[in-house]
This record gives C-alpha cells, structure tokens and sequence, in this order.
C-alpha cells in the first residue's frame, strides 16, 4: 500500500493516485533537551528521539512541507517502529499549507511541480528551513504579510511522552494596511501501512465527508483502525495549553483537499476514495478564518499532532480508555472509551467510568446503557471531567455484558497546580537628536517571572501587537521560546525585540505583549511611549578642501535632505556672496548630482543662476531642481541622502554659503509641497 501511494502521488499532472491519508494541521512548542538532527537525503532537516521523527523539506522545490513518522513509537509495543504517520518521510511535499490574504490564496513554502498547491503564489523567502535550537523553522513573505513556520517535538497530553509534533504559525502585518489574513494546512498523515482508519471524534466514527463548525470543533480526534490488533494510533490534538483550535474541520479524501487550495465542497455519505480510484484516502482539513490583521500586529495558530495514548485490553468485548496523563488543577478535560466486539453478539452491554478522590464528573452519568452490540461493531463512549485538586489520581472504565466476562482498563492523571506568570517590560524615551530619533532601533526590553509554585511548562513570548508608529525590525519574529521557567525572581528571563521608527509617523505608540505555558494562563503586557515628531531637513555636511596647484581653495560641500517619509523632488535655492566666491570656469558653482539622482530612468537634475538684485543685500541664488518623476517616490531617513555636491572657489575665509532661499520646498506624496527646515 505504502509503496503503491508512493507511485501514485507522484503522477501530479494527472492526478492519479492510489491511496493516503490527510490531514490540515496546525501545531506549535518547545520540546526537551536531547534531540538528533539528522539530513536526509535530498531533503531539509528533522528533529528526532526516542519515540518520534519530524522532517522538514530543505527545498528550493516544496521548501518548508514536512513529514512525521515514528522511530520508537509506543514505548508499550514492538510494531509500531518507524512508521510514518505523515506522509512523505524524506522527501514531504503532500501535506501543504495555504495561507489567505485578502481573498488570495497562497502557498506556504517555496514553488511546486506536484499537485498539491499546484500553481498557487508563494511569496519571497525570508528564512531558509534551517534548525533554531530544538526547533525547524522557516518564514515567507506574502505581500505584506510575513509567515513563519516553527515544528517542535512536544510532550503528549495524553500520553505524557515527547511523541507530539506541534506545529505553528505566526502571521505578521509588516505593512501600513489592515489584511483579511486566514490559514488552512493540509498534512497527509498515514497511520504505517494503513491510510482508510476511521476518524474517531467524540461519539463519532467518520467515514464519509462531512464538516464540523463552531462548538462542533472537538478538542482532539484519534485515528485507529482495530483495538484487536491497531497499527500505529495518531491523535490531533486541537484544544489544550497554547494550541489555537479551527474554526471549521473537513473531512474528505486527499486528492480533493490537494487539489482545492481552500473552498472544498462536501459531498455527505461519499466516502474517502478519491475520484476515479479504488481505495481510501481520507483526510482532515483544519480552518482558521481571515480575520483583520492591522499594521504592526501578529497571529499565532497552533495544534499538536502526534501518537494516541489509548490504554487497551482484550477480550469478548475489547475496552479502548484514552485520557490525558497530566492537567491543570481547575481544568475539564475529555475521557473516551472504545468498545469493540471481537466475538458474538454482546447482550445488555453496560460501560461504567469510576473516579478516584480529586476527580469529578462534570456531566451526564457515569454508567452508559449500549444494549445489544453486534460482532465486529463498535461504540465509543465520551464523559467530562473536572481535576477539583492537585495531586495523583486515577481513572477507570469497565465494559461488561450478560453474556461476557468484564473488561476494565485504568489511566493514572496527574492534576498539577496551575503556575502564575508576569511579565515587566520597558522602554526608553524617544528624543530627537541631531535631528534624528535616539535610540533607533528602539530596544524593547521585558522579564517573564514565574511567581507560582511549580515550574511553567514550554513558556513562549509573543509581541501580539505593534502601533504602527513603529514595527519590528526586519526579518525579526514577534515569537520568543523559553522552555521551562523556574519559580522566583531569580529565575527570570529577559527577552528583547527591536523596533524602528516608521518615516514620517510620529505620536503615541503602544505595544502589547503576552506569555503563556503548558500550565498557565496567559499573562499580558502593555505600554506606549511617544515618537517625537521629525521635521523635514535639507543642511549642508562638512567642507571638504580640495589642494590646487596654484594654493587657492576649491572646497566641496555635500547638500543633505532627511526626514521625508516619501521624496519625490526639491527646489532648494542656495544663497552666496559673489564676492566671497571666486568663480569657476565656466559657471560660478558647479554642481554634481547626488544619490538622489542615481537611479534607473535618472532622475531630472536642473540648476539656476540668479543674480543679486535690488533689495537681496547682495545675495545671489542658485536655485537646484530635482524631479525623480519616473524614478520613482523614496524614503529619507538618514544623512546619507543627498540632494547635490556644490563646488567653488573661496575669495576669502568664509567656508559655506551663507543659507538657503525663501521658497525652498520639497514635496511628494502626502507632502504635497511644503517648505523645509533648514540647519
């Protein structure tokens, strides 16, 4: 089966092939310490220990899709080793991402010949799949939205092994524009050799299309096909500490997700074989709405994806028990149970949950009536239930029937105190300096402290949100990873971001900042500061004097323009003596272009004389036109901008001209035309 959907996924153009199973994820995290990076041939990097395996494509083609497989799997059984649980292991290019933007799809990663995502844009790249500690990352630019991928190996909540990969997203606004920006991520999961197991959702089983919305969103979903004898067990993991739940799950087959970048249409009671074919291949589609992203902020989407933890025994009746191993004090978590029929028919079957001291059952009865149950049929059972306190406890099913011996399965929970996180952030003030903003970039500093009890899982810090007074620097993520956070002041961390001034904004700018664990609630930050506001500039730099043969004095002045946000010309009149200035032959001054006028068409450089008259006190004027018209609007925020190099011969000992005319103005977009401050 493995190899036979390994020849049909290839033939993309045709859009034939034989078998596989999907699924559109979303995951982030922090795994320990200890993890391998292995390079796979023709492919990226991976993250790998002793239970499971995740790689990312390395590219150019598929840049940034990945795999996971298993390396030990269960720790409880032989047969599940190196297995894929996602397809592609090497080489990953099924499972694909696409992001919204304003109504456009586009796919993450870099350009694809395969059918999946075939034909959609991709953006430029910013960062490279490379490994960051112990996670795979990289980011495309869409627009004037930034995307970046981070894949890290995770502890389970249900097993409380490090067999999870969470996978993660932060969409971030780089623009001065809001965005409609939503996410939908196709992984191609494949349970071993087997790619038709049901998905089994709460009381569900689905095996045919079908879309779930809204509070119809589970917080997990787990895929097996036989308590008698399961191949691998997978579990999506869509509510729990620091994952971001779907707004919308489809279920459907691969070839239709792959094909269909974002709108797909459900077809109810079809099953999952793709169209024209003849085994299944069924997939899970996971949805995070366009929602508005402003200028400045950030989003992050979540999920978890990983081995299931589902205790089992067998008998006439087998009894699946799946639960987490570890919640938070206060918290509702799900237990399921899996019945199954492996004999003849069951009578009068009863399912019982029994809760030890700290656990409580918060709805409905802890004894469940299935009455008759058929052979090979099966029935899954879902109760909710509170961790009241910290502390061990434990949680049991039992199944029994008129007719059999009882079956019971048991699952030890954990209920841990919840921890406390605070977060002290700062700044310094803005001033203008020498006409410029100091500090710039602007550091913003800020210390996560833990003041619980215990220590703070997988603790991650986030700049959700910028003013678009100011924005993040380049290439830099809103996203910071701590791992795990002792108790006390002592333990501390400080995390800091750099953010630079938006040319031509100034007022109020305020930034928000949050921190979150596996056992915290999320902790936020906010504060502004004032960005003064920077007038518009044109000043003459330093005289530099050039030796002539015969000794006189040739000296060359640079005219320097700044603080205009968007620069599309300036007439700047330049006073002079006549007398202090020896002409040149054959002009009085002779002028150079400066870097305002390098560009490809050049801009338009024109220079005039005007001689002194009645009532100008002897001052001439040489009036300097630049007109970038074609060459296009620039930003100019640093002296390195020049408008002109002047060149003359001093009479006497007066080194600069003796000012700028009445008149002088720059102008551009938003500008209009407006007269500058000189200095």
């Amino acid at each position: 089966m493995y190899q036979s959907k390994l020849a049909g996924k290839r033939i993309a153009s045709a859009g034939l092939v034989v078998a596989g199973t999907a699924l559109l994820l979303l995951a982030s995290g922090l795994p320990p310490s200890g993890w391998v990076r292995a390079a796979a041939a023709d492919s990226g990097l991976s993250l790998a220990n002793q239970f499971i395996r995740v790689v990312v494509n390395g590219g150019p083609q598929d840049a940034g899709r990945f795999s996971v497989s298993t390396t030990g799997g269960d720790p409880q059984r032989a047969d599940d080793d190196d297995r894929p649980l996602v397809y592609g292991m090497e080489r990953p290019w099924t499972s694909f991402t696409t992001v919204r933007i304003d109504g456009t799809d586009w796919a993450f990663g870099g350009t694809t010949e395969r059918r999946a995502g075939y034909g959609l844009p991709t953006g430029s790249l910013l960062i490279q799949p490379q490994r960051q500690g112990d996670q795979l990352v990289c980011a495309w630019q869409m627009g004037e939205i930034r995307v970046e991928q981070r894949l890290t190996i995770v502890r389970s909540f249900d097993t409380g092994l490090e067999d999870s990969v969470r996978i993660e997203y932060v969409l971030s606004n780089t623009g001065t524009t809001v965005h409609q920006v939503g996410l939908r991520m196709l992984v191609d999961t494949m349970l071993g050799d087997n790619d038709g197991a049901p998905f089994r959702v709460g009381e569900e089983a689905f095996l045919s299309d079908a879309r779930l919305v809204g509070s119809q969103v589970p917080d997990f979903w787990q895929a097996f096909d036989s308590l008698v004898n399961p191949h691998v067990t997978s579990q999506g993991t869509l509510r729990g500490p620091q994952l971001v739940p779907p707004d919308e799950v489809v279920f459907s087959n691969w070839g239709k997700l792959a094909d269909h970048p974002w709108d797909v249409k459900v077809e109810p009671g079809r099953d999952f074989t793709r169209a024209g074919e003849y085994e299944l291949d069924s997939a899970i589609a996971l949805f995070w709405n366009p929602a508005p992203l402003a200028p400045g902020e950030s989003r992050r989407i979540a999920t978890q994806y990983g081995l299931a933890g589902i205790s089992i025994a067998r008998g006439f009746l087998s009894l699946g028990l799946s639960s987490p191993t570890e919640v938070i004090a206060g918290s509702l978590f799900g237990v399921i149970a899996y019945v199954e029929n492996s004999e003849g028919e069951a009578r009068d079957v009863k399912v019982e949950l029994q809760l030890s001291s700290g656990l409580v059952l918060a709805s409905g009865a802890a004894v469940r009536t299935l009455g008759a149950l058929k052979p090979a049929a099966s029935e899954q059972i879902v109760w909710l239930v509170r961790a009241s306190r910290p502390g061990e406890g434990q949680l049991s099913v039992q199944v029994s029937s008129s007719n059999s011996e009882p079956v019971r399965v048991s699952r030890r929970v954990r209920v841990v105190p919840q921890v406390d996180l605070r977060l002290i952030a700062d700044w310094p003030e803005l001033r203008v300096t020498g006409g410029r903003l100091a500090p710039n970039p602007v550091p913003l500093k800020c210390r996560i402290v833990n003041v619980g009890a215990a220590p703070a899982e997988n603790v991650t810090v986030r700049l959700e949100k910028v003013d678009p007074v100011l924005l993040l620097v380049a290439n830099d993520s809103p996203l910071r990873y701590l791992g795990r956070l002792e108790p006390g002041e002592s333990a501390a961390i400080p995390v800091e971001w750099l953010l630079s001034p938006v040319p031509g904004r100034s007022g109020e700018a305020s930034v928000r900042i949050s921190a979150g664990a596996d056992n915290a609630q999320t902790a936020q930050a906010s504060l502004s500061t004032r960005v003064p506001p920077l007038t518009p500039r044109v000043f003459f730099g330093q005289p530099r004097e050039i030796a002539q043969p015969d000794g006189s004095r040739v000296i060359e002045i640079d005219l320097f323009a700044t603080n205009i946000p968007s620069f599309a010309g300036a007439r700047v009149g330049v006073l002079f003596r006549p007398e202090e200035i020896q002409p040149l032959s054959p002009p009085i001054l002779a002028l150079r272009p400066g870097t305002l006028a390098a560009s490809t068409p050049p801009a338009t450089v024109r220079s005039e004389l005007q001689e002194p008259g009645p009532g100008r006190e002897g001052l001439a004027t040489l009036w300097i036109t630049i007109d970038r018209g074609a060459a296009g609007v620039v930003s100019l925020t640093g002296p390195e901008a020049t408008l002109a190099t002047l060149r003359f011969r001093l009479r006497g000992q007066t080194p600069l001209p003796s000012g700028f005319a009445p008149g002088s103005e720059v102008w551009g977009p938003g500008l209009n035309r407006i007269a500058v401050t000189f200095g």
